[in-house]
């Protein structure tokens, strides 16, 4: 007699905001595991900056894989890596391009995501990819080009990933236009809601009234009825050239759940080094620089909202996922 598998809803929600201007993802960070809150820190963000561009990979579904974390698993799977980074690692990365980054992911699923599915329960994967692609030179007939790739697989094994058409926005500024996706619980999220509010705002919008929008979006279906969507959400802003406008981290922390006056930041990889997740005692103030004077050049800026006033010694550690062994 076969055996009846239950299909397993999400549990989280990612939203993505792409202009031709900038790009700005948000997602909540309560982590489930057979419907119970299993880690309310955990790490769903994943910042990539490649040689010919960067992105900003989210998922939903499964939160591990084999036991390992996801986010960690998907590290280690764009980096090519055989062991998970415990701390942050300098020089020794091979070289990370866009196509590494979709093929990377796209092919470790495929082979092994099917065999971390429980005996009669299957759970589904998706990600959602968005990033600047960067021509050979940067000319007004060649600019960066914001794009969104989104992917999904059924668990099922031997099934393949399935890619859903891509965004594709030339750089422009001011921007004219933009998209906005979600993964995760996406059927509860109002899109129309969100361009509607920004559509009312008096003066060009900027990052923070983007930002503003999808907190509030991820909030408002965190407050549902059985959504285990959290309500801390992790945002990062990636502006089209880096050397001109620093990308940033943001983490917005609920106060009216818990107010432990720390911070986070995702998963960043280059093509010469990998920060895993990290706490930090700080409300803001931390920023990373990446291959000083070279074209290469990259910043990061941390900052997490609402501040408060900081007191003793500021620190950044490595924050590893908590590990499941069903």
């Amino acid at each position: 007699m076969a055996l009846a598998t239950a299909i397993l809803g999400f549990m989280t929600l990612h939203v993505a905001f792409v202009s031709e201007a900038s790009i700005v993802q948000c997602s909540d960070r309560l982590l489930t595991v057979n419907t119970d809150p299993w880690d309310a820190t955990s790490n769903k963000t994943i910042v990539v900056e490649a040689r010919n561009g960067r992105a900003v990979l989210g998922y939903a579904g499964l939160a591990h894989i084999r036991g390992e974390p996801t986010s960690e698993w998907l590290v280690r799977k764009i980096t090519a890596a055989k062991e998970p980074f415990t701390s942050f690692q300098f020089g020794g990365v091979s070289p990370v391009w866009l196509g590494d980054v979709r093929d990377r992911v796209i092919g470790g699923v495929e082979r092994e995501f099917p065999s971390s599915q429980r005996v009669g329960r299957r759970q589904r994967l998706e990600l959602m990819i968005c990033g600047w692609g960067y021509p050979r030179r940067l000319r007004n007939s060649k600019r960066p080009t914001a794009f969104i790739w989104q992917l999904t697989h059924s668990g099922v094994q031997g099934a393949r990933c399935k890619i859903r058409p891509t965004t594709r926005l030339r750089f422009r500024d001011p921007s004219r236009r933009w998209a906005i996706a979600g993964i995760g619980r996406a059927d509860l999220l109002n899109c129309e809601a969100i361009n509607q509010e920004l559509l009312a705002e008096s003066d060009p919008f900027g990052r923070d009234e983007v930002e503003r929008s999808l907190v509030g979006a991820i909030r408002s279906v965190a407050d549902l009825p059985g959504s285990r969507v959290g309500s801390d959400v992790m945002s990062v802003c990636l502006p089209a050239l880096p050397p001109e406008s620093p990308a940033s981290f943001r983490f917005f922390r609920d106060t009216g759940v818990i107010d432990d006056r720390l911070g986070y930041t995702p998963a960043l990889v280059s093509s010469r080094s990998v920060f895993p997740p990290a706490v930090m005692n700080s409300s803001q103030g931390f920023s990373a620089v990446f291959n000083a004077d070279t074209p290469f050049e990259w910043e990061y800026t941390t900052e997490t909202i609402p501040p408060w006033t900081q007191t003793g010694v500021r620190t950044l550690s490595v924050q590893m996922g908590k590990r499941y062994d069903p």
